[in-house]
């Protein structure tokens, strides 16, 4: 077994465990105790064994120690759970959406910062700006831009759903990793759909369908983040094929649209769970178009009395999969 106790183990420990103390599965938890411990007064308190915690199988193939278990607690500093004399206990009931939320919020976009291009102004000046989207902690300059670090996961998001001019500047902007921590906390069916592109050239008269038409040549476009002028943006495809699109288009070689050369960018697993947000951010923005309802045509006697007697048969209710299990699923142990 892999000794290399990495963050990323580490975060799925921790995704685990979340889940085992949750309201859902606290008491599947506990009655899986064994009878060995039934003497000790601190499990009629509500504290599990962590040696017992160490022996479930998800979490033996993630960890070689009970320290991998206590350092990962003690990493997080969670208010979730407290730790004494070999036990872990939950502080309080939570459900385990709401706290996975909470966490991927915290883990994934705190440790992203803003990179900003494609302007001259002072650091001063750059924060100003962006402080209307929420608390900015840190503006710094880089080799090819400015990184703005914000206090908070919803500030961040705000920014990232429009886009930005600055006198008269376009301010080109996109997710900067600062540690990937993760390899990816999306189901499979939705990884490795996402790719970012630089655009060289005159932009002005490209327009997104002369791009996406270019685009889809390569595989099929399932949405696309740019706008004319721009020299940025992101391509989300309808099958996970981004990783492969990026080496054909290495053996391609210039790939040129309207006299404007592509190059294609892969993205960090956070870069992809940000993309996912704002796709998602963003069609929830687009106006809803009502359908009419088919108007329901009148059958005549001789057509209703052909259908009665008739059994409809009846679909079978979709189960809805637990969003946790789908997290857990998508996670390479």
């Amino acid at each position: 077994m892999d000794t290399d106790f990495s963050a990323d183990k580490q975060t799925t420990l921790f995704l685990l465990i979340i889940k085992y103390f949750s309201k859902e599965n606290f008491k599947s938890l506990a009655s899986s105790v064994p009878k060995t411990f039934d003497n000790s007064p601190l499990l009629h308190q509500g504290w599990i064994p962590i040696s017992h915690i160490c022996q479930i199988n998800k979490v033996k193939k993630l960890i070689s120690n009970e320290n991998d278990l206590v350092s990962t607690l003690a990493k997080f500093n969670s208010k979730y759970f407290e730790m004494n004399q070999g036990y872990i206990k939950r502080t309080a009931e939570y459900e385990a959406d709401a706290v996975i939320k909470e966490f991927l919020d915290w883990n994934v976009l705190s440790s992203c910062a803003l990179h900003c291009s494609g302007l001259s102004c002072t650091t001063e000046e750059l924060k100003e700006y962006f402080s209307k989207y929420g608390k900015v902690v840190n503006c710094a300059r880089t080799n090819d831009g400015y990184l703005i670090e914000f206090d908070s996961a919803s500030a961040m998001e705000k920014a990232l759903l429009v886009d930005h001019v600055y006198e008269d500047e376009p301010i080109h902007v996109r997710v900067q990793a600062i540690q990937n921590q993760v390899k990816s906390l999306l189901p499979l069916q939705n990884q490795n759909k996402i790719l970012e592109f630089e655009l060289h050239g005159d932009t002005e008269t490209l327009t997104k369908q002369q791009l996406k038409d270019y685009l889809d040549r390569l595989a099929q476009v399932a949405d696309l983040d740019y706008e004319p002028g721009k020299t940025r943006g992101t391509i989300k495809f309808k099958q996970s094929v981004a990783q492969e699109i990026i080496k054909v288009a290495q053996k391609q070689g210039e790939l040129v649209v309207q006299d404007v050369s592509i190059k294609l960018l892969p993205v960090t697993a956070q870069q992809e769970l940000l993309c996912w947000k704002v796709f998602e951010e963003k069609q929830k923005l687009k106006p809803v178009v009502m359908e009419k309802k088919p108007t329901k045509q009148k059958l005549s006697k001789k057509e209703k009395k052909g259908r009665v007697g008739k059994q409809v048969k009846k679909q079978p209710k979709k189960i809805k999969v637990d969003d946790m299990d789908k997290l857990i699923a998508a996670m390479d142990f």
